[in-house]
């Protein structure tokens, strides 16, 4: 097993608080691409938290069940939904919600 190193178990322990310890709190992000997408909670000031699923099973060497999530949203849904919060995030406004997923799921 691959050691975790300080910054994934900051990474982890943040998305682990933001979901209440559980990743079946979470919304898995389906993935247009061909990977297995993205789980998503909310902080404790409601901004979104976000980690890789294939990260996190590499992590917790747990099988994540996109069926067993609170929902789903379509990676075009979140950057519907998340627009203008990406816009004060992210300055490329020009950014594919799968890029701006992947980082959000790098900056926790």
């Amino acid at each position: 097993m691959k050691e975790i190193t300080s910054a994934s178990a900051r990474r982890l322990y943040r998305f682990l608080s933001a979901c209440g310890g559980n990743w079946r709190n979470t919304i898995h992000i389906v993935a247009q691409g061909g990977h297995t997408g993205w789980l998503m909670a909310a902080d404790q000031d409601g901004k979104p938290v976000v980690m890789v699923v294939d990260a996190f099973q590499k992590l917790t060497q747990e099988q994540i069940d996109p069926a067993e999530c609170r929902g789903y949203l379509t990676e075009s849904a979140f950057g519907d939904i998340f627009a203008r919060y990406l816009l004060w995030q992210i300055p490329d406004a020009g950014v594919p919600p799968a890029d701006a997923l992947n980082l959000l799921s790098s900056s926790l």
